[in-house]
């Protein structure tokens, strides 16, 4: 198998397999059949897929008889868990924590879980949220907290110097509490909307209606709208690093040419006789005799006669 072949380490498969490994608790409606349904085929394809690569469900070690679901069909009225983290057994003790999460922007639900890593986490360095400018009662915060710091330094015994450079010390934290507050106040309101909508949908996984899904679909909203401000700004941020670095020669642009060098490649060549040729070799020597040719202006040169030119 092509994976097995190339993967080296722990080998850790992710995504939407569009099936199923225990129908009876991964399918609502399997589970409320009195004899379980036969496999279907695209199920026993990943059966084998996962018995080929020796694999274990990690969100089902971990809850071995719960009954959760990552995508929910209209037409069907029906959930099922076909959104899978697999990974090799010798690799489950640094894996932990697998959740799913809920349907929200996309029509699956997220599944998530923690890798353990060695090394630590540098820290990353602050920056200035331009948007955070625009929020309410930040100008004045920063108003008041410069007015009073002025009143207070601005004496003979300090350089007029020192003061203002400091100065930048103290916008600097009135800005990250700020930033600190209004994160931490979204945070809560996320997770106020995540609670609901997860109660929501366990209540439509339970009992499917018209009324339950209504609300479910109004929780979605509310809750992708609240993402809308963290998109907006991701966009922002990357905007100003390509608009920075657009035409120096950084990172990105040395990342861009190496992709396009990557891709660049002759695969095909014809030669001046018509034929096409795929070798590398050929085509080296196509090419060398093509400008070998092109560049022997003189071909009657000689150090008696230094023409450059042939007549």
């Amino acid at each position: 198998m092509f994976i097995s072949s190339h993967a080296s380490g722990a080998l850790i498969v992710a995504g939407d397999f569009n099936a199923v490994l225990f129908p009876t608790l991964d399918r609502s409606d399997a589970s409320q059949q009195a004899v379980p349904r036969e496999l279907r085929t695209q199920d026993k394809q990943f059966h084998r897929f996962v018995r080929a690569l020796d694999l274990v469900d990690v969100w089902r070690s971990y809850h071995p008889t719960t009954r959760d679901y990552t995508f929910y069909s209209p037409p069907h009225a029906s959930y099922s868990r076909i959104d899978y983290l697999l990974a090799a057994p010798a690799s489950l003790p640094e894996l932990g924590s697998p959740t799913i999460g809920s349907i929200t922007w996309s029509d699956h639900a997220d599944v998530s879980m923690h890798l353990r890593l060695p090394g630590r986490r540098t820290p990353g360095q602050w920056r200035l949220d331009p948007t955070l400018l625009d929020a309410e009662g930040v100008s004045q915060a920063v108003r008041q907290e410069l007015e009073g710091y002025f009143q207070v330094n601005s004496t003979d015994e300090v350089p007029a110097s020192v003061v203002w450079a400091a100065h930048k010390a103290v916008i600097r934290g009135v800005l990250i509490s700020q930033a600190s507050y209004r994160k931490r106040r979204k945070g809560e309101k996320f997770a106020q909307l995540q609670a609901s909508l997860r109660k929501l949908e366990f209540r439509h996984k339970a009992e499917p209606g018209p009324v339950t899904f209504d609300a479910l679909q109004e929780a979605r909203r509310a809750l992708t709208q609240l993402s809308l401000d963290e998109v907006s700004r991701s966009m922002l941020w990357s905007k100003r690093f390509y608009y920075e670095r657009s035409n120096k020669m950084d990172t990105p642009m040395a990342r861009r040419i190496a992709g396009l060098q990557r891709h660049g490649g002759v695969g095909a060549l014809r030669d001046g006789a018509g034929t096409v040729h795929r070798s590398a070799s050929k085509i080296r020597d196509i090419f060398t005799t093509f400008y070998e040719k092109i560049y022997n202006h003189s071909p009657h040169a000689t150090s008696d006669n230094p023409t450059h030119v042939a007549n």
